[in-house]
């Protein structure tokens, strides 16, 4: 069986998150793993960036606007009408600015 190690890539740098995992699941939040006991780690407003089957490696970026990213990506989804698209769009983009603000102002 092949099991991964996890690193998440950041900002401020790469760090193992976990091992031994077998199952990944994304969501409106981020990325859930699970080892091979079953225990899982959530590392939020993360996607997964790599894998390397060969190496066992599997790679997250995180980054604060993947989380409003995919919240935007599931709310579309189960949207049919043009108008509501665009004002979940136009709220992305509000949120959005104030994520990069509050992020890069240090």
């Amino acid at each position: 069986m092949c099991e991964f190690k996890v690193k998440v890539v950041a900002r401020d740098g790469e760090v193992k998150v976990a091992g031994d995992i077998v199952y990944v699941k994304v969501d409106d939040e981020g990325v859930t793993l699970k080892d091979i006991t079953g225990k899982p780690v959530k590392v939020e407003s993360s996607l997964v960036s790599y894998i390397n089957v060969t190496s066992e490696e599997l790679h997250l970026i995180k980054h604060p606007l993947i989380s409003a990213f995919l919240k935007l990506l599931l709310r579309l989804s189960d949207s049919n009408n043009a108008k509501e698209a665009q004002a979940l769009w136009e709220s992305f983009i509000k949120d959005g600015e104030k994520i990069l603000t509050t992020t890069y102002s240090s």
